[in-house]
This record gives structure tokens, C-alpha cells and sequence, in this order.
């Protein structure tokens, strides 16, 4: 391409004049000079399509683009890639009118191309058959998002001019920053577009206005008030959007009829920017500011008012683990025996220590007031075995059963009571994983130890009363009764 079609280029599109420079050194129409892959790298929408695409038109020669994005298989790619190289290359597709797959002719493109080396054949095969000399370009865009693994697709489309008669085709590769080393790393050659900087994207905007005020005769106060606009919108925004270009236009098509409705009723006119901007310049902060690129699905019917915690996402047993958390945080240790003993018996009755009259003490004030305290794993564990043991439907269920089956041995039912007794809830279930649920919401808290001899680390509830309170009364569980 000479500098004279090079410059029109660069004036048409702004900012890119040293990736121009690079596609012009490495393309050309001439298969003897062209180089048969290229590499296109750089952030999202910062023109790297546009500018591959408006340097292959201003060279006229065969393009195929393909959308790696669309295609859900390499073998449905492969054969988008055969069938549009056939239609785009112009020739009588009459000389070639059959595919090859594994040495037996077909019509039908669904079978070919399982692989990329049948794929290669079938391009081959049709270049001879047309005899296709004019050089062709094949665009891979968005290889990066292609859903299977888009190292093997590069690496194949790279050995495609391995087979001796395919000459006239270049494959470029336009990709994201979300590449593997792999394929950055390569011996390709490479262009890489670096993102726009805050004055680039004003120049490019201002220069392509796409808001109007649809009067028949805007002329140049339209183009200058357009400027200002895009000034005051990409200065306000240029931190949230960076250099992608798809969020600033979302944003000037979001914020255009908003902001220049006064100008549309006729309060203002376009020369009159400054007073516009004073009484909208409260739609260009941040509290106001929403993914343009995401669609604000709203319902008819309001949302009615619930606890933080949705009771029906839990399983009973990670309500009874949530409640013996509460309860070892907030009863003393020593009074364990006191509420969680399984023996069957008058309980251990506490020793009235002397007190001066009407003198408060700490037995006398209500639990829930003080903080909650850390506990070991292994008390949690013995209160929810007590608990889930003593209020648990289900063994409520079995005793029930077992009353009323009067005719039933009685070595039986001593049997079916011990193995109750000795159920063990922590060889059944695996209780690491509903910690681990609860600590993920923020239900428990962890300490991790700093001893170096005792590395264990320490639990607390970070539940409150109002919703330990709800899981209690759904459990049927008196929780109350521990906490007087």
C-alpha cells in the first residue's frame, strides 16, 4: 500500500497510525511477501476490528471473518471457515462441488472437517481444483472467548501453510489480553494495540458524533456543543470506563436526551451549554452511575420485607449447628454438665456462694447481653450431638414409632434406645462442610491462634438474638431455657 492510501487511512482512523505502519509491513496482496500468520493483540474495544478490517478493504483484497465467539465446537468453526473461504473467494464452486472426508468424496459439509487435518485437505483440494491463486485473508476475532481451548486452535491455523500448495491464505488471529503465555510468547509476528488515553477517546468521539438534536439545520453550533458534551461526559466517567470505548458510547446514547431535552422544548439553545450543564450536571456523578451494558430487570410486585438469612436455603442440621454455635458462645463452659449432660438423672446442683443483699451479679444478668466468646470445634460438636439427639424430629418420629408397636420384643426396643444413645452425629455427617457454609456467610467468625504449641483456631457465633431466635422456634427448640 502506498503512503498516499496509508495516510487516508490514518485520517479516517485517529490513534492508530504505528499499528497502520505494522499491518502495512506485514500484509500485502502479494502471497510472496505476506506473511502467512499474524498476531492482533489488546484490550476490548479499543479498535483493534476496525482497524484490521478498514486496512483489508482500503487493500481490497478476499477477507473470510470469523466470530470465534459464536461457535460452540472446533468442528463447527472448521466448517464456517471452509464453506465462507469457498463463498468469499468469488470462484465457480461448480469446479469443486464435493468435500472430502477421509479419502471418500461427500456433499454434505457436516462431514468433513472432525479434525483440523481433514480441514486442511478439503482447503487444499478446493485451491486446486479452482486453481485460487488470489491472495486470501482469514480473520479469527475474539479467539480468546472461544468457549473449547483457543491454544490448540492457534496452534493449528499456525501449521496450516505446513501443506505444501496452500500459499495464498494468511490467517489473522485478533485476540484479547486474556491469552496464555503460549500464545503471546510466539514466534508470529505480533501487533499490539496499547489502550486509548483520556485525550484520544475525546479526539475520536468528537470527531464521530452520533447524537443529534433532529433539527433540519444544525450546523456548526450542533458539532461544537457535541464537543463539549463528550469533554464533560469522558472527564467525568474516564476512571469508571478506562480506554473501552463500548461503555463511553453506551453512556453518551444514555445520557444525550437527558441531557439535552431543555434544548429539544426550547428553553436553551445550543450556544447555551454552560447553563444546560449547570442544571444537569447532577447525571454525570458516580451515585447515579449503572452498567449501562446491563439490562435493570424489575418486577411488578414489591418486595416484601424479610430477615437477612432465608430459612429455606438451610437444612436442619445446619440450623442445629448454627444454635449450639449461639449457645457455646454465650453459656459458660462450666455449666456444660449442667445443660448437655445425657445422664439421666437430678442435675448437679450449684453451690450458692455468700452475697451481700441486693448485690447484682453475673448469674443474674441475662447471657444475650454480653459478648459472644470463642469456643473449640470439639464443644460444638459434643452441644450439637446432645441437641440434634434431644429435639430432632426425626428421633422423635422413631420413639413414637416404638410406643406404638405393642406387640414388639422388648430386648428390641432396648436395642433400637441404645443405638439411639450411641448415634454419633460426626461419624454420619460431615460437619467440616456446614462450618464452612456458615463461615462463608458470615453466620460464624474464626480466630486463628498465634500459640505456637496450641495452633488450633477458636470459634464464635456472629449471628444475632432475632435470628437465632427464628431458627429456634422453627427447630421447636427452647432456647430460652439455656439462656436464663
Amino acid at each position: 500500500m502506498n503512503s498516499e492510501q496509508l495516510n487516508q487511512l490514518k485520517s479516517k482512523v485517529i490513534c492508530r497510525d504505528e499499528q497502520f505502519d505494522l499491518l502495512n509491513a506485514y500484509l500485502s496482496n502479494d502471497s510472496s511477501v505476506c506473511v502467512p500468520t499474524l498476531l492482533v493483540q489488546g484490550y476490548r474495544s479499543i479498535g483493534k476490528t476496525l482497524t484490521v478490517d478498514e486496512y483489508l478493504k482500503q487493500l481490497s483484497g478476499k477477507v473470510t471473518r470469523i466470530n470465534c465467539d459464536q461457535f460452540i465446537t472446533a468442528k463447527s468453526l472448521l466448517q464456517a471457515c471452509l464453506r465462507n473461504i469457498r463463498t468469499d473467494s468469488g470462484m465457480d464452486l461448480s469446479l469443486s462441488p464435493e468435500y472430502y472426508y477421509r479419502g471418500v468424496s461427500t456433499s454434505k459439509l457436516e462431514q468433513t472437517c472432525d479434525n483440523f487435518s481433514n480441514f486442511q485437505f478439503n482447503i487444499s483440494q478446493f485451491l486446486k481444483d479452482t486453481d485460487y491463486q488470489e491472495h486470501h485473508f482469514l480473520v479469527l476475532d475474539r479467539l480468546d472467548q472461544f468457549i473449547e481451548d483457543h491454544l490448540h486452535l492457534f496452534n493449528a491455523f499456525s501449521r496450516l501453510h505446513d501443506a505444501g500448495d496452500i500459499k495464498n491464505i494468511t490467517v489473522i488471529f485478533i485476540t484479547g489480553m486474556d491469552t496464555s503465555h503460549e500464545l503471546v510468547t510466539s514466534g508470529i509476528p505480533h501487533v499490539y494495540f496499547d489502550p486509548y488515553s483520556e485525550s484520544d477517546i475525546i479526539r475520536i468521539l468528537q470527531k464521530n458524533p452520533f447524537c443529534f438534536f433532529g433539527f433540519p439545520d444544525e450546523g456548526s453550533l450542533g458539532q461544537q456543543f457535541w464537543n463539549s458534551f463528550v469533554q464533560v461526559l469522558v472527564n467525568s466517567y474516564y476512571e469508571y470506563s478506562a480506554s473501552n470505548l463500548s461503555v463511553l458510547i453506551d453512556l453518551c446514547y444514555k445520557k444525550w436526551p437527558i441531557f439535552t431535552d431543555t434544548i429539544v422544548k426550547g428553553s436553551y439553545s445550543p450556544s447555551q451549554f454552560l447553563q444546560v450543564y449547570k442544571e444537569n450536571r447532577e447525571i454525570f456523578s458516580f451515585e447515579e452511575l449503572s452498567n449501562s451494558q446491563v439490562i435493570n430487570y424489575k418486577t411488578s410486585k414489591p418486595v416484601e420485607e424479610s430477615t437477612a438469612l432465608n430459612l429455606k436455603d438451610m437444612t436442619n442440621l445446619i440450623k442445629f449447628v448454627l444454635v449450639a454455635s449461639y449457645l457455646a458462645s454465650y453459656i459458660d463452659p462450666r455449666n456444660d454438665m449442667h445443660f448437655f449432660s445425657a445422664i439421666k438423672y437430678e442435675k448437679l446442683r450449684e453451690i450458692k456462694k455468700f452475697k451481700k443483699k441486693d448485690e447484682l451479679t453475673k448469674k443474674d444478668m441475662d447471657n444475650k447481653l454480653f459478648q459472644p466468646n470463642f469456643f473449640d470445634l470439639e464443644r460444638l460438636y459434643a452441644i450439637v450431638l446432645v441437641i440434634y439427639r434431644n429435639f430432632s424430629k426425626s428421633f422423635e418420629e422413631e420413639h413414637e414409632l416404638i410406643d406404638l408397636m405393642d406387640d414388639t420384643d422388648e430386648n428390641d426396643m432396648i436395642n433400637k434406645q441404645h443405638e439411639i444413645s450411641k448415634f454419633s452425629l460426626v461419624g454420619n455427617i460431615d460437619l467440616q462442610s456446614q462450618l464452612s457454609i456458615l463461615l462463608s456467610r458470615g453466620l460464624l467468625a474464626r480466630q486463628e491462634s498465634r500459640d505456637v504449641l496450641q495452633p488450633k483456631p477458636r470459634w464464635k457465633c456472629n449471628t444475632p438474638w432475632e435470628t437465632i431466635k427464628v431458627i429456634a422456634q422453627d427447630l421447636q427448640f427452647p432456647i430460652e431455657d439455656y439462656l436464663g
